[in-house]
């Protein structure tokens, strides 16, 4: 069982990597029963004080957020198999605005990160944890791109 201050900890860790801002948006697609959807989609946006919105839909793409004032903003926390569903599905417009997409609970295999890349410009971000420790024990980070940068 994670503690209320593992999960305190973690957060403080993914806050640390990855720079989000006020205005930020989440998109939260991982199950809360997970610790990475409990921590990252729940807690994360929450001590941080991002916004967030969720979608039922984990390949969401072509659903009810696709114009929406719920469409993905900035952020999304996902898996690698769900990226593979939103390669698939989605145009590379949908996800034009996402700064961090952050993908973790399965092994990130390098084909499926290509494609990501490919499709939408993003670098996928992969946490590494066990459920028994951590979502999150340790992060990768990227390079911060003068776009990203905020003043």
């Amino acid at each position: 069982m994670l503690s209320h201050r593992n999960v305190l900890a973690n957060i403080e860790g993914m806050a640390q990597i990855y720079w989000v801002a006020d205005d930020d948006c989440l998109m939260g697609v991982l199950p809360f029963f997970h610790s990475f959807g409990f921590t990252g989609s729940i807690w994360l946006p929450l001590v941080s004080g991002f916004g967030v919105v969720y979608h039922a839909e984990p390949d969401g793409c072509g659903h009810d957020w696709r114009d929406g004032p719920e469409a993905p903003r900035d952020d999304v926390i996902s898996t690698p198999s769900f990226c593979l569903g939103y390669v698939r599905k989605c145009t590379a417009e949908e996800f034009a605005t996402l700064r961090y997409a952050v993908v973790g609970a399965e092994k990130l295999r390098e084909p499926n990160r290509a494609r990501v890349q490919e499709k939408f410009g993003l670098d996928l971000l992969e946490g590494y944890g066990c459920t028994e420790m951590s979502p999150a024990v340790a992060l990768n980070a990227r390079i911060i791109r003068q776009q990203d940068k905020r003043v």
